[in-house]
């Protein structure tokens, strides 16, 4: 149950970033239209939405593990880049760096229910993977845009939420390597 959680750490962190602290980041301090923001945040959660539906049925082929790794290492190698494109105010780099983030949270959400229920027998399934999912989401996501806000405030830099969003990528991403195959 504890590789399960922190398998979701990242996913939820990075999550709530993108949806909640990006809209604040944007306004406030890259001072851009409350409006652009929020189309931003509304075409990369159709992204998300159509990539969790592509990590969804390519774990069905390929197992759930890979393509979970796929994601959290997308989410990894994506966490400076996100910031150096939006913190351009460019609009299309930030279309850009927003596509390429969330394509990462969905291939590590797309595999993510099977994954967690077939981690666990049967008796305990629904008990260990609805844990699972709680304990990470809460964990990663329940105080990640307080704590974007504090790094950002107390630098006056976003390369320290860069660095908090490598941070929780590689807690995810060491649980998942730990998780076995489930797929059969």
């Amino acid at each position: 149950m504890v590789l399960a959680s922190l398998s979701f750490v990242a996913n939820t962190a990075i999550g709530y970033i993108f949806l909640a602290y990006l809209l604040a980041y944007g306004t406030t301090v890259l001072k851009l239209s409350r409006g652009f923001m929020l189309t931003v945040v509304i075409i990369g959660s159709v992204v998300w939405l159509v990539s969790i539906i592509v990590g969804a049925r390519w774990s069905d082929r390929v197992g759930r593990r890979p393509v979970y790794l796929v994601g959290c290492v997308l989410l990894l190698v994506w966490a400076f880049p996100f910031f150096l494109l939006i913190d351009t105010a460019v609009p299309a780099l930030i279309v850009l760096s927003v596509v390429v983030l969330t394509i990462g949270l969905g291939l590590s959400y797309g595999p993510q229910a099977a994954f967690f229920a077939e981690l666990f027998e049967p008796r305990y399934r629904y008990s260990g993977a609805s844990f699972a999912y709680a304990v990470g989401a809460v964990v990663g996501g329940g105080f990640a845009p307080l704590i974007a806000t504090a790094l950002q405030t107390a630098t006056g830099a976003s390369w320290p939420v860069s660095a908090y969003m490598l941070m929780v990528g590689l807690i995810s991403l060491g649980a998942v390597l730990l998780l076995r195959e489930t797929a059969a």
